[in-house]
């Protein structure tokens, strides 16, 4: 069981590969969407990356 634990720990912090500016929500959520589409995994996760620290600020 602890194995199985530990790899849901991140060992280190993600940085996204690709910049994402903009601070509205919804439309970071949409450009995630679109990317996840076209199998841009990059973008779409900096997408999502960015909305949670928009959500958190």
């Amino acid at each position: 069981m602890e194995q199985i634990l530990s790899l849901l720990q991140p060992n280190q912090r993600y940085t996204p590969s690709v910049k994402i500016h903009g601070e509205d929500i919804a439309e970071l959520n949409r450009q995630a969407t679109t990317y996840k589409d076209k199998k841009n995994w990059d973008s779409a996760l900096s997408c999502l990356y960015r909305a949670r620290e928009v959500a958190f600020i």
